[in-house]
């Protein structure tokens, strides 16, 4: 007999743990997404943040009545106005692209905590406190590291404005963040405070080569190196190759098993050291 009422008891707590999922989860036709832009599609920052935003409007099958878009948003107070336009319109969750828009995303999100706000490039949330804040970024410094030389561009190719010239850019791709963000809600699961993802998780790229430039064979380098960064074989920032101030660079908070976990624990870059070698500007 007891027996059975504990199994009941467990069948009971399980039910009550679906069912809290259940009701915090928003269906796929119901949810509503707003974005806030800096410029527009005109800005090649703002592009790939727009073209990553509609992807993830694609893949969840969201209607045009199920997603609201704010072009041309100032890093001012305007930002905040914007987000509270977007809350008025029904959104459940709301990103914003730009590293001067935070501030005004942590005040409309500690205002309403029943929203979902998603900044990037930023690095408070955690530290805010707030359950609703969240940051997010990429490991753009893999596809430097693939990208290498100079002439190199960022996010968009630059091979039709500098044909004899421009080898290729190192790109984010933000499909993966605005799915897997709206998706959390969908599922009725937490968004992650911290989100920074690379080669891995296809949040990073290197555009086109420009074949008329590039030495014989670096497509084939290319596509090793990347494939060494996939699977782990290689890191960026393999703490045995280089020294901070004469020194093997110690750390227990970024450095173990051999390599500086760059963005691993944060969305934003760290800039803790200055490694042997690197000449800095002066001011």
């Amino acid at each position: 007999m007891k027996k059975v009422l504990s199994l009941v008891l467990v069948l009971a707590m399980v039910l009550m743990f679906s069912a809290v999922a259940s009701a915090d989860a928003i269906p796929a036709d119901q949810i509503k997404v707003g974005l806030i832009l800096l410029h527009d599609e005109n800005i090649g920052y703002d592009e790939i943040h727009l073209n990553g935003f509609m992807e993830m409007v694609k893949a969840l099958g969201l209607t045009e009545e199920q997603y609201s878009i704010k072009y041309n948003v100032p890093e001012t107070e305007v930002c905040y106005d914007k987000a509270i336009e977007l809350v008025d319109e029904g959104c459940d969750i709301i990103f914003a692209d730009s590293f001067g828009h935070e501030s005004y995303m942590l005040q409309a999100a500690a205002e309403h905590p029943e929203v979902q706000f998603c900044h990037a490039t930023g690095y408070q949330a955690k530290g805010s406190g707030l359950t609703n804040m969240h940051n997010y970024f990429t490991a753009i410094y893999e596809a430097r590291y693939v990208s290498g030389v100079p002439c190199v561009g960022y996010n968009v190719s630059m091979i039709s404005v500098a044909p004899d010239s421009a080898l290729t850019s190192a790109a984010v791709v933000w499909g993966p963040y605005y799915t897997y963000a709206a998706k959390c809600l969908i599922d009725g699961e937490e968004i992650a405070t911290d989100w920074c993802k690379g080669y891995v998780d296809g949040a990073v790229e290197i555009k086109e080569l420009n074949e008329k430039v590039v030495a014989a064979g670096t497509e084939e380098t290319v596509n090793a190196v990347i494939e060494k960064l996939k699977n782990g074989e290689l890191h960026v920032f393999d703490t045995s190759t280089f020294t901070v101030d004469g020194k093997t660079l110690e750390d227990e908070t970024y450095v173990w098993d051999g390599y500086y976990h760059e963005s691993e624990l944060a969305s934003a870059p760290s800039f803790t050291y200055i490694v042997d070698g690197i000449t800095v500007p002066e001011a």
